[in-house]
């Protein structure tokens, strides 16, 4: 059959509240920076999907900066003009899908279809913002830029998607997971969070894939490093 996802508007945020919330995040970050607990400070935060209706597109840039500010580094999961906007703020990751990119970026998608093509490309974003990127493909699996090279990322394949919703949070978040929390190396990050999300897709809506079941993608997935 055909899966298919669709994305709805979000909801109405009044400007009051939009201002209210803004400045929650930043002082919530600001007092973590000031806690003599090292495991009680945000070092790291992840700044993910859509916005309300009434939102501006660059709040994402605008809490980049005022986080830059505060010497605590971020990873931007958006699309549009929103991720455009954010890569000015110099993020250190994002995780846009490949349409995503081309929308954000002014690719042609239909001369990314080869991988090589896809390669190239996201090299050349890196090399050019200095933004590491972690661009995934579908079927294909993912692409990877950053200070450690280029490497591509092939998963296991999936006859039955059983939903993709959610497949791209669980990549983002098992790689920051591996990647920044346990400070793991590239590979085994790159290679635990193509599994995650090729572990939830073989799931319904909703629910998440158990340990088990990643690692059982894990032994199936390889990675590749395909440039300096």
């Amino acid at each position: 059959g055909t899966t298919r996802e669709d994305n709805g508007s979000a909801g109405t945020l009044s400007p009051q509240h939009y201002q209210q919330l803004l400045h929650r995040i930043v002082d919530m970050c600001r007092s973590s920076c000031r806690t003599g607990c090292r495991t009680d400070r945000i070092s790291h935060v992840a700044l993910c999907g859509s916005f309300p209706q009434g939102v501006e597109k660059d709040v994402y840039k605008f809490l980049t900066e005022q986080l830059k500010a505060l010497v605590i580094t971020w990873t931007v999961d958006a699309s549009g003009e929103a991720l455009s906007l954010a890569v000015q703020a110099n993020p250190l990751l994002i995780k846009p899908n490949l349409e995503e990119f081309c929308t954000a970026f002014a690719q042609d998608i239909s001369m990314l279809k080869t991988q090589n093509n896809a390669q190239n490309a996201i090299a050349s974003f890196y090399a050019d913002t200095g933004v590491q990127i972690l661009c995934s493909m579908d079927k294909r699996g993912a692409i990877y830029a950053g200070k450690e090279g280029v490497f591509a990322v092939q998963s296991p394949e999936v006859r039955q998607v059983r939903s993709f919703a959610g497949a791209g949070d669980t990549m983002l978040a098992s790689f920051l997971y591996a990647r920044v929390l346990c400070q793991a190396p590239i590979e085994h990050a790159l290679r635990f969070a193509c599994a995650s999300a090729t572990a939830k897709v073989r799931l319904p809506a909703g629910i998440f894939p158990l340990p088990e079941q990643i690692y059982a993608e894990y032994q199936q997935t390889t990675q590749r490093k395909v440039g300096a």
